[in-house]
């Protein structure tokens, strides 16, 4: 909490950001709505990097914060194309006999 108040955030912004991170990526492993996870998602990873990893004179700084537009990147891939077959949520494809 302490390490977040030193970005100038409230320390309470914690718990959401821990929910957030255990709660999407379960839906999106899942497939349920997850077009949306990987949004809020890739929102995420974003703003993560963008406001805790912007000190490039840090080498481990700079790693995170690609790492973290690596995700995003890849998040979008999953918003642009779906789940396809393999989730919750698909089209059921019903066969007339």
């Amino acid at each position: 909490m302490s390490w977040m108040e030193g970005f100038g955030l409230p320390g309470l912004l914690l718990y959401p950001a821990i929910a957030i991170e255990i709660i999407l990526p379960i839906l999106i492993i899942i497939g349920y709505k997850a077009k949306l996870s990987a949004f809020f998602l890739a929102i995420f990873c974003i703003a993560t990097a963008f406001i805790f990893h912007y000190d490039f004179a840090n080498q481990m700084q700079s790693i995170a914060f690609f790492k973290n537009l690596s995700l995003a990147g890849g998040l979008l891939f999953i918003v642009v194309n779906g789940t396809k077959n393999w989730s919750v949520d698909r089209e059921k494809k019903y066969v007339r006999l």
